[in-house]
């Protein structure tokens, strides 16, 4: 790789770019967050805050704030053509998230109340790129974000974990949404150099509607009915949608990319997740287990693969997962076993299982990353957004 520009250029590219900044913001924030339990179960926990709130709190609001910016700054500009500079709208953002960020070891509520208008303020950035642009295919984009900050807004008011993990949810909607701009990308990009270069991949909508609008139905069944077995059964049915969209990878031609094979995972995953978690409500069983199958092999898996994907194309270089990338995606999938299978087949190692080995296996992934997309992103010059009228890039 070439070297791109003096050191002043660089700090300011991570400003016009915000992707640059708030990737390794996410990823940075998660190392110490994934070693709370391990921390509190060891007796060295000192902030005032209950563990269960800040580990909750700081891995959606937190982390998913920081990714989520760094997406929505990167994806919505390319989606709508915009290309003025994004400077002070990731200097806007970033004086939001920070003391957020920092008010949360003292009162995760404070810190809620400090993210409202973080979240109001990328609302407001998506409505007015869509409107400009006259793009109504934003709108399921521009709901899931309505849907945040309102939840944001009921835990800042009540600071009851309910809402956290309602949160959690309509993070998942975002990551249903994302997934499938991301797997038309790497769908296209997958027949590349092979005699189906000349087809487009398109893929289904119809599941993916399906998985997010059973997902909205689950959360205003958690919000407004409190009916466990309702809950379940609208479970099942997100849990069934998504493992619907397994049926379009269903080609060689398309699972012989490692990248195809990891998206395919993260969404049997999912799938997987919601069905255990409506079987759970059905009989009685224990829920966490199937939530944290969905916060970290869904959520947390697919931002690897969110930083990766857009951190190397969107650094002017081909879609390429490093051997961090891999060795990352790797110890989240081991994490999320941990956390979930082995810890319920195997109780009397809960303690392992469940705190210290995910705790090593997700700092482990997200330190991988950091070093080696820090060099990417100083060596490598960020990829224009295409202009309107001219054909994107893959």
């Amino acid at each position: 790789m070439n070297k791109f520009a003096a050191w002043p250029q660089v700090a300011a590219s991570f400003i016009a770019y915000p992707f640059r900044l708030y990737f390794l913001l996410s990823a940075f924030s998660i190392v110490p967050l994934a070693w709370v339990w391990t921390f509190t179960s060891v007796g060295w926990w000192p902030p005032a805050v209950a563990p269960v709130d800040f580990h909750a709190y700081g891995f959606l609001n937190i982390v998913g704030g920081a990714a989520f910016a760094g997406f929505l700054f990167t994806a919505m500009p390319e989606w709508t053509h915009h290309t003025r500079n994004l400077s002070r709208h990731a200097a806007a953002t970033a004086v939001l998230w920070l003391p957020a960020t920092l008010s949360a070891l003292f009162s995760p509520t404070l810190s809620a109340w400090l993210m409202l208008p973080f979240w109001l303020y990328l609302l407001g950035f998506c409505t007015v790129l869509a409107r400009r642009a006259r793009d109504d295919s934003q709108v399921a984009l521009l709901l899931v974000l309505i849907c945040i900050t309102l939840l944001n807004t009921c835990f800042a008011y009540t600071g009851q974990l309910f809402w956290l993990k309602q949160l959690a949810h309509a993070f998942i909607i975002g990551v249903l949404l994302v997934m499938f701009r991301i797997g038309k990308a790497i769908g296209q990009k997958a027949l590349e150099d092979t005699p189906l270069a000349h087809c487009v991949f398109i893929p289904n909508p119809f599941y993916r509607n399906l998985s997010v609008w059973f997902l909205y139905a689950y959360l205003a069944a958690n919000i407004f009915l409190n009916d466990t077995a309702t809950s379940s059964w609208l479970s099942l049915a997100v849990g069934l949608a998504v493992l619907g969209r397994l049926r379009e990878w269903h080609h060689t031609v398309l699972l012989r990319r490692y990248y195809v094979r990891w998206y395919y995972l993260t969404l049997l995953l999912l799938g997987a997740g919601y069905i255990w978690q409506g079987w759970a409500g059905l009989f009685s069983d224990g829920l966490s287990l199937p939530f944290h199958l969905l916060m970290i092999g869904g959520y947390l898996l697919m931002l690897m693969q969110v930083f990766s994907i857009a951190g190397a194309v969107h650094s002017s270089l081909k879609l390429h997962y490093p051997f961090a990338s891999r060795a990352g995606l790797l110890l989240i999938t081991g994490a999320a076993l941990s956390r979930s299978a082995a810890a319920a087949y195997w109780p009397q190692y809960y303690e392992w299982l469940a705190f210290y080995l995910p705790a090593v296996l997700l700092s482990l992934a997200f330190m991988l990353y950091l070093p080696v997309y820090l060099r990417i992103f100083i060596a490598n010059p960020p990829l224009p957004v295409t202009p309107a009228g001219t054909e994107s890039q893959p």
